[in-house]
């Protein structure tokens, strides 16, 4: 029988939502967890509901610096104890707001978190995973297939995890590196309401003009959201068990979904006709469902 302990597991994200629920459930398997946290309070609030094995790292996968110190701490650890089981690409944000009044910086920061860190950590990863054929477990989103008005940086990033992941699980293929993506439903956390929260602050910015032209349209979105979305979500700890089955699995799969929005938005992005999810997109941001 394998001894987990032995076994490393980096998460990156883990303060609040999945990743945190993806570090207490790896740990609870018996995983020694590294748990990527920004702020000390949540290092101590991780620590808390963990065993002695977590570690909490303080990662923000933007900073190189950050990176170099995890990647030290981390091969310090395996040379001594054990092997890199895997890393699991989580860390994200929701930059909101019609694409017309999106500034262009906010777009770039919303790449560099949910896009371009995730190669920066994986590339310096990737010697402790080849040396253990580990696994990279990409965490995606229904955006990633299906482009939501609204959340267009979002969408976009998303969109360009999908293409990073399926790249680098076929460069890697040949070494025996299982790369998976993770496609989510709708998940109960506090990040929707941080970007309910955004997109308000936009449109009180804005002229009457620009703000009137979309509010409308944005209220019945979100209405509709709230109703056939967040009324049936799932909790981070469903997605966790998911994440858990991709690492755990003998003969992993491309894609794990959690929860049956994550399927149904993949099936509608990939196979539907757009002038058919134009349509019913029109008809929701217009209240008629």
């Amino acid at each position: 029988m394998k001894d987990l302990n032995k076994e490393m597991i980096l998460v990156t994200g883990a303060s609040t939502g999945i990743g945190k629920a993806t570090a207490l459930l790896l740990d609870k398997l018996g995983y020694q967890v590294f748990a990527g946290v920004r702020t000390d309070q949540a290092a101590e609030n991780i620590q808390k509901e963990s065993s002695a094995r977590l570690t909490p790292l303080m990662l923000d996968i933007t900073r190189s610096e950050h990176i170099d110190n995890a990647f030290k701490i981390i091969s310090d650890c395996a040379k001594d104890t054990g092997q890199f089981r895997a890393l699991v690409n989580n860390a994200g944000i929701i930059e909101t707001g019609p694409l017309e009044f999106l500034e262009v910086d906010r777009l770039r920061y919303q790449l560099e978190v949910n896009t371009i860190g995730h190669l920066a950590i994986t590339q310096k990863f990737l010697p402790l995973i080849r040396k253990s054929k580990g696994r990279i477990i990409n965490i995606g989103s229904p955006a990633g297939f299906f482009s939501i008005v609204f959340i267009g940086a979002y969408n976009i990033s998303k969109h360009a995890l999908t293409a990073f992941n399926d790249t680098l699980r076929r460069e890697l293929k040949p070494w025996g590196i299982q790369v998976v993506l993770i496609i989510p439903g709708f998940i109960d956390t506090p990040v929707w309401d941080k970007s309910y929260s955004g997109m308000d602050k936009l449109f009180n910015s804005l002229p009457d003009q620009d703000s009137d032209r979309y509010r409308s349209s944005y209220e019945n979105g979100r209405r509709f959201f709230d109703i056939k979305g967040r009324s049936r979500a799932i909790t981070p700890d469903e997605v966790a068990k998911s994440i858990s089955r991709a690492i755990q699995d003998n003969h992993t799969k491309s894609l794990y979904f959690a929860g049956i929005d994550g399927l149904f938005s993949y099936v509608i992005g990939k196979f539907l006709p757009p002038g058919i999810v134009d349509n019913v997109t029109q008809r929701i941001l217009k209240g008629r469902f």
